[in-house]
């Protein structure tokens, strides 16, 4: 019997074995693979939350800000309107203050006197 012949059924057996390891790998590969894809996908749903109460945080922030600027709009608005009421005041004190200057030059004391 040649040598090759009586090496066969060895040959076979490692083969087998080699079968059995590499199907055993590859099943504990799958198992590693889909624990993984679970904790990514709750990785994946935690943050997906995360970034839906980042959004929710700066569109309110974006809502105080709008109303922070109507404000500031409505007091510029009343502070251009003060400021043009006080240049009148102030021109009509002026004025008053120029009439009274002349009145008392020109010896005018009250007006009344005069009607």
């Amino acid at each position: 019997m040649p040598l090759w012949s009586r090496k066969r059924p060895q040959l076979k057996w490692l083969f087998k074995e080699a079968e059995t390891r590499d199907a055993t790998t590859l099943k504990e590969a799958e198992a590693r693979a889909a624990k993984e894809l679970v904790e990514v996908n709750a990785d994946r749903t935690k943050l997906n939350k995360v970034v839906e109460e980042l959004q929710a945080e700066v569109q309110s922030r974006v809502t105080i800000l709008e109303e922070v600027t109507s404000r500031v709009i409505e007091a510029e608005t009343r502070a251009r309107q003060a400021e043009e009421a006080r240049d009148g005041l102030a021109t009509s004190l002026s004025r008053v203050t120029e009439d009274h200057a002349w009145m008392h030059q020109h010896g005018i004391g009250h007006v009344s006197t005069l009607l």
